[in-house]
C-alpha cells in the first residue's frame, strides 16, 4: 500500500480562486493514512493523482500558521499543522462513521509570495449526513 500517493479529482476553476479536492469513501482510508503519516513526519508530502496524471502536492508547512499555494498552478499546497490536525479529524471521523458531518469543508489559503492573494481549499465528501433545519438546530442549541 503506498500510502503517499493517493488518486483523486482535482477541479481547478478557471478563475483560480479555490481548488476542489474530491474525498470518496473508496479513498477515505488512504487519505487517513496519509495525512497522519505526513504529520508525524514519515513522509515529507503527500502526492494526489488527478484525472489524465495531473498531480498535486501536500506539504506540512512548519514555519507558517496559514496555508499557501505554491503558484498560480496549484502544484503544491503548504498545509499548516493546524489545518492538517483538523483534516485529520474530520477524515478520521468520516472514516469512522462511513460518512461525512458535512458535504464540504472550506480552508483559506494563499499564494506563496504574495499574502494579499486570499484562495480557499474545498474538500468535497461524496457521503455526508443531510443539512440540519433551523427548526432541528434551534432545538439543539436550546438543549444545550
Amino acid at each position: 500500500m503506498i500510502i503517499d500517493k493517493i488518486k483523486t479529482t482535482l477541479v481547478v476553476p478557471n478563475n483560480n480562486d479555490y481548488l476542489t479536492l474530491y474525498v470518496t469513501s473508496d479513498q477515505v482510508v488512504m487519505w487517513c493514512l496519509g495525512l497522519c503519516a505526513l504529520q508525524k513526519g514519515v513522509i515529507n508530502s503527500i502526492q494526489l493523482l488527478g484525472p489524465s496524471q495531473r498531480a498535486l502536492g501536500i506539504i506540512l508547512n512548519s514555519s507558517d500558521e496559514r496555508n499557501n499555494f505554491s503558484a498560480k498552478d496549484y502544484r503544491k499546497i503548504y498545509i499548516s499543522r493546524q489545518s492538517l490536525d483538523y483534516w485529520i479529524g474530520f477524515i478520521l471521523r468520516y472514516a469512522y462513521n462511513n460518512i461525512a458531518e458535512v458535504d464540504h469543508i472550506d480552508i483559506d489559503a494563499g499564494l506563496v509570495g504574495d499574502a494579499n492573494q486570499d484562495k480557499s481549499i474545498i474538500l468535497k465528501f461524496d457521503s455526508s449526513l443531510s443539512p440540519m433545519s433551523s427548526d432541528e438546530m434551534n432545538k439543539l442549541l436550546e438543549s444545550m
